[in-house]
């Protein structure tokens, strides 16, 4: 059996902003237009990565009903969430980079965007190299280092979200 109580400690934090993505897009006071742009995306990254970190919370106590070794569970654990942080990542990429342009946001947004982005594929790697092996004995702490990692970027995106964009009038 695996010890999960700090998985779903996260868990109830990323419950947490989730239900505060709905509080910021009813009372965040943006024009009559709706969400548009960069503010959209932080809305959209804000719901997602804050979802991935509560279903990722779950998923080892969920797996470990069905799973008897340990290292089945968290080799079945990082599968799923590397497959599910390359299409995030992938994700924010191409909506920044691609979609949007940097020059679209703020010099903070920027700033975090260009160290987030190498730093979650770093964390890719790592759950990759858990899958095929090498890391294999780091398993947990990758794990949690990834629902921390969804943490951490969500409360980025929220604390976006409470500081409307400046509108500019001709």
């Amino acid at each position: 059996m695996i010890e999960v109580d700090s998985l779903e400690t996260m868990a109830e934090i990323a419950i947490a902003l989730t239900g505060f993505t709905g509080v910021v897009s009813v009372l965040g006071g943006r024009p009559s237009g709706g969400w548009i742009g960069p503010d959209r995306l932080w809305l959209q990254a804000l719901l997602a990565w804050s979802l991935i970190a509560a279903l990722g919370g779950v998923l080892p106590g969920i797996l470990s009903s069905g799973i008897d070794s340990s290292a089945g569970v968290w080799f079945a654990a990082s599968a799923v969430f590397a497959g599910v942080h390359s299409v995030s990542l992938s994700w924010i990429l191409v909506s920044a980079y691609l979609r949007l342009g940097l020059s679209a946001f703020r010099l903070s947004e920027r700033v975090i965007i260009l160290v987030c982005s190498p730093l979650g594929a770093l964390l890719l790697t790592a759950q990759i190299a858990v899958i095929t092996g090498p890391l294999e004995a780091a398993a947990s702490f990758i794990y949690h280092a990834g629902i921390a990692w969804y943490l951490l970027i969500s409360g980025i995106a929220f604390s976006f979200m409470l500081f409307p964009r400046p509108t500019r009038t001709a």
